[in-house]
């Protein structure tokens, strides 16, 4: 038999998936012919699909040595290198090479070369990739979804919900569709409809926790406290804790002569606010209430808050009730309250203002404004999840305000680029401005709560610091994205959680403009 009719024999027992007989084919070519191109290609391919990789790699590679001009090998050693996470690698291969010939191909390859720019974070160039594809195959279900995500993330949302509202039509039971439906919505200003249908997705699969996350965020935002605070019990956060979280603790629970620990579950500044709300489980009845605090903002809850018992370790008492910390809106919040709690109230160490003061006595002597442009973040490859927390004003804004207001700048922003710190430290300088740089202090709450007590404004995303400046009373100009985050809501100037914020709000479709143009005239 020749080796063209081992090579065919071998092909049609790979197109069948017979892959023991197809390998077989394969290697019998190469014990007579080590640089058979095609043998080394296709047993490579048959060794990718069966999760084989590295031995994958080598059998394609040589396949390409063979035949460096291929476009074909090159696709399936692109392919090789996604599996391995390899993504830029694989991206920079197909960049060398011209598509395919046949449409199949072509689809496969832009396909290919977009879901790389995808998840390397080039949208732009991804979405280039995508439309080929969809020009070649217009009911590619993945494209469409890719795309409407892109197409979301750039605002350009008609087009986005064409895209997605055709991929719901050729697959009605995606819930992946349904979710980058609900980001849409999300984004572009329709929270109603975003809590709803992030709602029913968690409905249909209760394991999907970030959606039951993104439809507390949106219920909350838009003041729906009680269906808000039930989807945010369903918290990651929360499963971590196990079995020390008590899941049968519920609003109805009493906790009339039990002892409660509070159990820490998330960042500094959500110590601050949730820790609101352990005031009320006194007044429900508890006779000791604990929580297991981080021990950088341990002294500034002890001072806050007397009547309960703060320490970063209860792991040797026991407790009759255990329960999280932000699952106390969730057990102590009514919709017949009133009034959202108050936040705690403290004041800054005597010991620090004065070591502040020693350190940078101009702190007493000018009106100085605080300034943090950035806070949260969002993972590489994450678009799908909560975009709640992503807090960014870009340098430009702050910027025009130094200009504007002409008064000596206090940067609080936490690490900093040097070439963001170069850049503002420059432009004082240029318009005779004094500039300091306290970000380090960022790293000691006691210190910045001293700082933020002695500083006239303070400008900001929502931060840790935003916090402390409630505490304190102090006056905080926050500007907030969109969408905002559940504690800013989706109107007014003011928050119902923070008495001392003034908010600025970004428009949905991304200008800062009139924000920035409010906050100029409030400081002016």
């Amino acid at each position: 038999m020749s080796e063209w009719e081992m090579l065919q024999k071998g092909i049609l027992h790979h197109r069948k998936g017979e892959y023991d007989q197809a390998r077989t084919e394969y290697q019998a070519i190469l014990s007579k012919n080590r640089e058979h191109a095609d043998a080394n290609h296709l047993l490579g391919l048959l060794l990718l699909q069966t999760n084989e990789v590295d031995q994958a790699e080598t059998f394609v590679e040589l396949a390409l040595k063979q035949n460096k001009k291929n476009s074909d090998y090159a696709k399936t050693l692109a392919q090789i290198f996604f599996k391995k996470n390899q993504a830029s690698r694989a991206l920079g291969l197909l960049d060398r090479y011209n598509p395919p010939n046949t449409q199949m191909d072509k689809v496969q390859w832009y396909g290919l070369r977009g879901d790389l720019a995808y998840i390397l974070g080039r949208a732009s160039q991804a979405m280039v990739d995508y439309e080929k594809v969809l020009a070649l195959e217009p009911e590619n279900q993945a494209v469409l979804l890719n795309l409407g995500i892109l197409y979301t993330q750039k605002k350009r949302f008609s087009e986005a919900e064409a895209l997605l509202s055709k991929a719901l039509i050729y697959n009605p039971q995606s819930l992946d569709v349904e979710k980058a439906i609900a980001c849409l919505n999300q984004i572009n200003g329709n929270l109603h409809l975003c809590a709803s249908q992030f709602m029913q997705v968690f409905q249909k699969d209760p394991r999907d926790l970030s959606s039951a996350q993104n439809a507390s965020m949106a219920l909350l935002a838009l003041g729906d406290f009680k269906n808000g605070w039930d989807y945010y019990r369903l918290r990651s956060s929360v499963l971590v804790n196990g079995g020390t979280v008590q899941p049968d603790v519920g609003p109805d629970f009493s906790f009339s002569g039990k002892s409660v620990c509070i159990l820490r579950e998330q960042g500094l500044g959500d110590e601050l606010f949730f820790m609101r709300f352990a005031p009320q489980l006194i007044r429900a009845g508890a006779v000791r209430v604990f929580y297991q605090s981080d021990s950088k903002v341990l002294s500034v809850l002890k001072r806050a808050l007397p009547q309960v018992e703060i320490d970063t370790d209860f792991s040797h008492k026991h407790f009759d009730v255990r329960v999280s910390l932000g699952d106390l809106p969730y057990l102590l919040f009514h919709q017949n309250l009133p009034k959202t709690p108050e936040s705690l109230k403290v004041k800054p160490l005597s010991e620090h203002v004065e070591q502040v003061l020693k350190r940078w006595p101009p702190l007493t002597s000018a009106p100085w404004i605080g300034l943090t442009w950035r806070a949260g973040g969002q993972p590489a490859g994450e678009a799908q999840k909560t975009r709640w927390l992503e807090k960014e004003i870009p340098l430009e804004h702050i910027r025009n305000l130094i200009v504007s207001l002409k008064r000596p700048v206090l940067v609080l922003q936490r690490n900093p680029e040097p070439k963001e710190l170069a850049l503002l430290r420059s432009l004082c300088e240029r318009e005779g401005l004094l500039f300091l740089d306290l970000s380090p202090v960022n790293e000691d709450i006691e210190m910045m709560l001293a700082v933020l007590s002695l500083v006239q404004d303070y400008v900001c995303v929502s931060n840790t610091n935003v916090h402390l400046r409630e505490m304190l009373g102090k006056p905080t100009h926050v500007l907030v994205p969109f969408p905002p985050e559940f504690r800013y809501q989706v109107a007014s100037h003011t928050s119902p959680w923070f008495s001392s914020v003034k908010v600025y709000r970004q428009q949905v479709l991304g200008s800062w403009f009139e924000a920035c143009e409010q906050l100029k005239e409030n400081l002016s």
